[in-house]
C-alpha cells in the first residue's frame, strides 16, 4: 500500500499541479484567448471614435465602446484591447483616447454600475506602445446617482504633449482645466471658469490654446472663455439660420493654428468656421465625388484632427481620414490580424485541448497506479457519480438560466412597452410644439417637460427604475431628431437615421403604435419601448423612448454561466477527492464495520443504504436497511413536532438558553444578555376594532403582523410575543438592526394603509426602542411553562412606545440606544429631551427618528430641529423664561409642533410657582404619570 501511495504522490500530483496552473491561466485569459471567429481579417464593429498619432498609426474605439484597437495605416493590427470589464486595470467603456509621442495611449474609461446606467467611476489609463497596461494615472468615483452621470462622466478634451497630460473637468458649476506631469504623475489646476449647469449646456469642449476653453452650446453657439476673462460668442447658429439654414454645432476641435472645426449635426457634415460662416470639409457629397459610397443620412458624431489639420472620423462601418481640404487620405473598414496577435487571441483553444488531454491522463494514472486495473468501489463511484453530477448540474443550470432569460426578456419587453405608453400620456405635447429654436433649449417649457419625465421615473432612485432611461424624439420633414435625453447629452435637433429603416419602431410610434425593440448600435446594447406623444388636438408631435442597457445584463448572465462552469469543475474535483479519501478509509476499516452491523440493526444508527454493487460495502446494506425501517416513521414524527414547536417558541430563544430543542427546556432556565427591545403598537386600535366583526379583527391583525414580522427577521431580530395588537421583538446583535426594522415597518405600514384606505381602516403605529440588560427564561409550573423576558429595560421600551402619541412621533428611541448606533448621523433624528416615565425615577434622554415619516413631515420637523433642540437644552439648564421664548418661536413657525407644546406647558407650570422649589432635584425631564 505504501508503494501505491508513493506512485500516486510522484506521478499524479505532478499532473494535478500542472492542471491547476493551466486552468488558472485559461480562466484569467478567457476574454482575450477564445475568439470564435477563425479568420485573419476583422471587420470593424460600429466604430465610434478614431485618432491617429505622429507615427501614422490609428487607434479606433469600436464594438459599442468595448474595444480599442491599434492598427497601422495599412490596416495591420498592432494590438486589441477588450473592454466590458469592471476589473482593476481593465476598461468598461472607452469614452475617449489620445496618443502620446511614442505611440503610447491614454484611455478614458467609464465604469458603469451593475445595471449599466450610472457612471460610478471614470479613470484615465495609460498603455504602452505595444498595448500593455502601464498604470491608472487618474480616477474619480461617484457615489451619488445623478442624471448627468448616466453613461457619461465629467472628464473631457484629453490631450498630451511631451511633458504633460491635460484634461478638462465639466460639472454643474464650472469648467476646470488640469494637467498632470507624465514624469511625476502629479496633478495641478490650470484654471477654472464658473459656468452654471455646464454639464447640461455644453455639447463639447476643447482647449483654447492655453488661454482657456472653447465650447459648443446646445443652444447653437460656439463660445470662447478665458481663464481670467469674459466669454465671447464666436458663432451663433440662430443668427445665421435664415441665411444658411439650420446649423447644429456639436463636437468641436481647436487646432494649434487657431482653426475651429466642428460637426454640424443638422447638415450631416464636418465644417470649418470662417468669419461667422462655415466651410464644408466632409459630408456625403465630398465622399461621393471621390467615388466613395455614402448616403445622405449618415451622421457624424465624433472626429479628431491629425497633426497636419486633417480630419479622422467614423461612420457605422469604417474609419474615414481626409486631409484639410477634404481629400480622402485613408479608409479602414477591415483590419488584418498578424500571427503574433492571432496567437494571443486564439491560444485559448489549444490550451483547452491540452487541459482535457491532461485530465484524461490524470484519471488513467490514478486508475493504473493506485488500483492496478482492479475495478474498485472508488473507481465505480468516480466514473459514475462525478460525470452524472457534472452533467446534471450543467443541464439543470442551463435549463434554469434559459427559462429565466426567456421570462426576463418577456417581462422586460412588456415593462418597456407599458412604461413608454404610460409615461407618454403625461408629456405635454403642446409644450413640445412651442420649442422650435436651439435657443429654446432649457427654457421654461423645456424644463417643465424634462421635470415631468424625471419625476415619472422618480429620478432613477428606485429599484424598478434605476436602470431605465428616456429619450424624446421629434419627426421633422420625415427625419428623426432627438429632442431630449435623460442625461441632457443632446440638444433639440440631434439627428438619427432610424426613422427611415425598414419596419422602424419609430415610424410605427409616429403612426400611433406602441412598439419595442432590442438592438446593438454604436453606443451599446439596448432594449426599449417607443410610444407616441400627442398634443391637445390629438396629433402626434413627439415619440417617447423608454429603455435600459442590456449589455450589463448580458455580461452578468455570461458571468453567471462562467461561475456555473467553475462550480461544476470545482464540485466535481472536490467530490472525486472526497470519494477517493472516504472510500479508501472505508476499505481499510471494513472488517471493523462488519462487526458493528448487529448494533446498527438494533436502531443505534439512522442511515439507510440500498446497494447492489456486489462489492465489500454491499455486505453492510442489509443491516443499514433494517435500521432504517425502525427509525423512519419515528424521525418523521420528531421532525414534524420540532417544526410545530418552533412556531410557538422562537428558535433564537432556545439558542440563548443553550437548549437544542423545546424538549430540553426546564423550569428555571434563564440567561442574562444585553439586547435592543422594540415595542410596536397600533394607535387607537380599540376604536378601530369596534368597526369590525371578530373575524375582520383577526384578519386585519394577521395582515398587519404579516407585514411587520418579515422586517424583524430580515434585520436579525425575533418576535418574543404578541400582546393584542402590539408586538415585542428582540435584537441581540446591535441597535442598528432594531432601528432599521422600525424604519422599514413605518414605510411598509404607509403602503399597507393605501389598501386599508379603501375600507376606511387606515391606522398609524408607534414604535419605542431601548437597549439594555434583560433576563430570558422559563416560568410557569410543571404542566404549563412559557418563555418570557424580564427586565426594567423591557418596561421602559414599552413606555417609549406609549410616548409616541404624546410627542406625535412614529419612532422614539432612548439615548442609550442612540449612543449604541454605529453611525447615528446617517439617520434623520432630533433630540426630544429627557423624560421620567411612570415607575422609573431616573431621567432618560430620548430621540425621535424621522426616516420613516413622509417627506413633508420629515422636512417640517427637520426645519425646526436646531431651534427646538436649543430650547430643550436651555430648558434643561433651568433658564425657563428663555426656553419658553424659544418654544413660542418654534410654535410661531410650526403651530402644530407637539414637542414645543409639551415644553411650553411645562414652562408655564414652572413660571406659575411663586418660589424656586422646583429647582430642587431638578433633572430637566418631562414627567409622565400615565403608562
Amino acid at each position: 500500500m505504501l508503494s501505491t501511495v508513493a506512485k500516486f504522490s510522484t506521478r499524479s500530483l505532478i499532473l494535478i499541479f500542472i492542471l491547476i496552473g493551466l486552468g488558472y491561466i485559461l480562466i484569467q485569459s478567457r476574454d482575450t484567448s477564445f475568439y470564435r471567429s477563425w479568420t485573419t481579417r476583422l471587420d470593424l464593429s460600429y466604430p465610434q471614435y478614431a485618432i491617429t498619432d505622429s507615427l501614422g498609426d490609428y487607434y479606433v474605439i469600436d464594438n459599442s465602446q468595448r474595444r480599442v484597437l491599434k492598427t497601422r495605416s495599412s490596416g495591420e493590427v498592432v494590438y486589441l484591447l477588450e473592454g466590458g470589464s469592471r476589473e482593476v486595470g481593465k476598461f468598461y467603456y472607452a469614452a475617449e483616447i489620445v496618443a502620446g509621442k511614442e505611440g503610447d495611449l491614454y484611455l478614458l474609461n467609464y465604469v458603469l454600475d451593475k445595471y449599466g446606467m450610472f457612471v460610478v467611476k471614470e479613470e484615465v489609463i495609460h498603455y504602452t506602445a505595444n498595448g500593455q497596461l502601464d498604470r491608472i494615472v487618474f480616477q474619480k468615483e461617484y457615489d451619488k446617482k445623478e442624471s448627468t452621470h448616466i453613461q457619461r462622466g465629467e472628464i473631457f478634451a484629453l490631450k498630451v504633449d511631451e511633458n504633460f497630460l491635460y484634461w478638462l473637468n465639466v460639472n454643474g458649476q464650472a469648467v476646470a482645466g488640469y494637467r498632470m506631469s507624465t514624469q511625476s504623475w502629479k496633478k495641478e489646476l490650470i484654471g477654472t471658469i464658473p459656468l452654471p449647469e455646464a454639464n447640461i449646456f455644453i455639447s463639447d469642449v476643447d482647449w483654447w490654446q492655453t488661454q482657456g476653453i472653447i465650447y459648443s452650446s446646445k443652444q447653437g453657439r460656439i463660445i470662447t472663455a478665458h481663464w481670467q476673462g469674459p466669454q465671447h460668442t464666436v458663432f451663433d447658429a440662430n443668427l445665421i439660420e435664415a441665411k444658411l439654414g439650420l446649423v447644429v454645432p456639436w463636437e468641436i476641435n481647436y487646432t494649434q493654428n487657431g482653426d475651429i472645426y466642428f460637426i454640424d449635426l443638422a447638415g450631416l457634415r464636418i465644417v470649418k468656421l470662417e468669419q461667422n460662416s462655415v466651410v464644408t470639409l466632409l459630408d456625403y457629397h465630398v465622399l461621393n465625388s471621390q467615388g466613395i459610397d455614402s448616403t445622405d443620412s449618415m451622421v457624424y458624431y465624433r472626429f479628431s484632427i491629425d497633426s497636419q489639420g486633417g480630419i479622422v472620423t467614423t461612420d457605422d462601418y469604417k474609419v474615414i481620414h481626409v486631409d484639410q481640404h477634404g481629400k480622402v487620405f485613408n479608409l479602414i473598414q477591415t483590419v488584418d490580424l498578424p500571427l503574433k496577435v492571432l496567437f494571443i487571441y486564439y491560444s485559448g483553444w489549444p490550451g483547452l485541448l491540452i487541459f482535457i488531454i491532461l485530465s484524461i491522463l490524470l484519471l488513467w494514472q490514478i486508475y493504473t497506479d493506485v488500483f492496478n486495473l482492479r475495478l474498485s468501489i472508488i473507481l465505480k463511484q468516480i466514473l459514475v457519480i462525478a460525470p452524472i453530477m457534472a452533467i446534471s448540474i450543467y443541464l439543470i443550470s442551463n435549463v434554469v438560466i434559459g427559462q429565466f432569460l426567456q421570462y426576463y426578456s418577456e417581462k422586460s419587453v412588456n415593462k418597456m412597452a407599458s412604461l413608454a405608453q404610460t409615461i407618454a400620456m403625461i408629456v405635454d405635447g403642446n409644450l413640445i410644439k412651442s420649442i422650435t429654436s436651439q435657443s429654446d433649449y432649457m427654457n421654461e417649457n423645456y424644463r417643465k417637460i424634462r421635470k415631468s419625465l424625471h419625476d415619472a421615473l422618480n429620478n432613477n432612485q428606485d429599484r424598478w427604475n434605476e436602470s431605465v432611461y428616456f429619450v424624446l424624439y421629434r419627426v421633422i420633414n420625415e427625419k428623426l431628431y432627438g429632442f431630449m435625453y435623460i442625461e441632457d447629452k443632446i440638444g433639440i435637433y440631434h439627428p438619427f437615421t432610424w426613422f427611415s429603416e425598414e419596419d422602424s419602431v419609430y415610424r410605427k410610434a409616429y403612426e400611433g403604435q406602441v412598439s419595442t425593440e432590442q438592438v446593438t448600435d454604436i453606443t451599446g446594447d439596448w432594449l426599449y419601448g417607443v410610444a407616441p406623444v400627442y398634443d391637445s388636438e390629438g396629433k402626434v408631435v413627439a415619440i417617447l423612448e423608454i429603455g435600459s442597457d442590456q449589455y450589463s445584463i448580458t455580461q452578468n448572465i455570461r458571468d453567471l454561466q462562467f461561475k456555473v462552469i467553475k462550480m461544476i469543475i470545482a464540485s466535481t474535483f472536490i467530490v472525486v477527492i472526497a470519494l477517493s479519501f472516504m472510500t479508501f478509509m472505508v476499505l481499510q476499516s471494513i472488517r471493523k464495520l462488519r462487526n458493528g452491523v448487529n448494533k446498527i440493526s438494533q436502531g443505534e444508527w439512522n442511515i439507510s443504504v440500498n446497494l447492489s454493487s456486489n462489492d465489500e460495502i454491499s455486505d453492510l446494506s442489509l443491516g443499514f436497511n433494517k435500521m432504517s425501517q425502525h427509525i423512519y416513521s419515528y424521525m418523521n414524527q420528531v421532525e414534524l413536532l420540532n417544526k410545530s414547536y418552533r412556531r410557538f417558541v422562537p428558535e433564537e430563544f432556545l439558542r440563548y438558553l443553550d437548549r437544542p430543542s423545546v424538549l430540553d427546556v426546564e423550569l428555571g432556565d434563564q440567561v442574562q444578555k444585553e439586547m435592543t427591545i422594540m415595542f410596536a403598537d397600533i394607535r387607537s386600535f380599540t376604536t378601530l376594532s369596534e368597526q369590525m366583526t371578530p373575524k375582520e379583527n383577526f384578519d386585519f391583525l394577521n395582515s398587519y403582523l404579516s407585514v411587520v414580522g418579515p422586517h424583524i427577521r430580515k434585520h436579525h431580530g425575533f418576535i418574543d410575543k404578541y400582546i393584542g395588537d402590539a408586538i415585542m421583538a428582540l435584537f441581540p446583535h446591535n441597535a442598528d438592526d432594531a432601528l432599521a426594522t422600525a424604519i422599514d415597518i413605518e414605510l411598509s405600514i404607509k403602503k399597507f394603509n393605501i389598501k386599508c384606505l379603501k375600507k376606511d381602516r387606515s391606522f398609524i403605529i408607534g414604535i419605542g426602542i431601548h437597549t439594555g440588560l434583560l433576563m430570558l427564561g422559563i416560568i410557569g409550573e410543571k404542566e404549563r411553562m412559557e418563555g418570557t423576558v424580564i427586565s426594567d429595560s423591557v418596561n421602559f421600551a414599552s413606555r417609549l412606545e406609549s410616548l409616541t402619541k404624546y410627542y406625535n412621533a412614529s419612532i422614539i428611541i432612548s439615548e442609550i440606544t442612540y449612543q449604541c448606533l454605529q453611525n447615528p448621523e446617517k439617520y434623520s433624528s432630533r433630540y426630544l429631551g429627557r423624560v421620567m416615565v411612570k415607575g422609573k425615577q431616573q431621567a432618560v434622554g430620548i430621540y425621535e427618528i424621522l426616516d420613516g415619516e413622509i417627506d413633508s413631515v420629515r422636512e417640517q420637523k427637520m426645519r425646526t430641529k436646531e431651534i427646538l433642540e436649543q430650547g430643550i437644552r436651555i430648558y434643561e439648564s433651568q433658564d425657563i423664561i428663555e426656553a419658553n421664548r424659544i418654544f413660542e418661536q418654534v410654535l410661531f413657525h410650526s403651530p402644530q409642533e407637539p414637542v414645543a407644546k409639551l415644553y411650553r406647558i411645562a414652562c408655564n407650570e414652572i413660571l406659575k410657582e411663586e418660589d424656586e422649589r422646583w429647582k430642587e432635584n431638578w433633572t430637566g425631564a418631562i414627567k409622565f404619570k400615565m403608562k
